[in-house]
């Protein structure tokens, strides 16, 4: 079974927690520690919903806290745990990837014993 770690970066702290929320009630993802972090973002103001008379046509970069949510899945469940947190994100541009592990000991465990009980993580 091949496993990959999930990474979702998120403006708050409590929306960090309803995006791992879902995942895990569903089985599609197991662990999830929140990292909260400063960040330097790229803005568009002139393509945002700021007032008319702060639209400029030129990037700036904002320093801001952000929530980076790690969790981890199975390979097949990659794909509806990225659908999962992007549907919940509120950002336009979602910021959600998968990386591939190694897995190791524990997880070759649990997986095992998941195929002899029936259950899903």
């Amino acid at each position: 079974m091949q496993y990959c770690q999930v990474f979702t970066s998120v403006e708050q702290t409590a929306q960090a927690l309803r995006v791992l929320d879902v995942p895990i009630a569903k089985q599609r993802a197991f662990a999830g520690p929140i990292v909260e972090r400063s960040a330097r973002l790229l803005w568009n103001f002139r393509e945002s919903d700021v007032p008319e008379c702060m639209r400029e046509p030129k990037l700036y970069t904002l320093g801001q806290d952000y929530n980076c949510i790690i969790s981890y899945t199975r390979n097949d469940l990659k794909e509806k745990l990225v659908a999962v947190a992007g549907a919940m994100s509120l950002e336009a541009v979602r910021m959600v990837s998968a990386l591939p592990m190694e897995s190791n000991q524990s997880l070759r465990r649990t997986n095992s014993s998941e195929r002899q009980t029936g259950e899903r993580c």
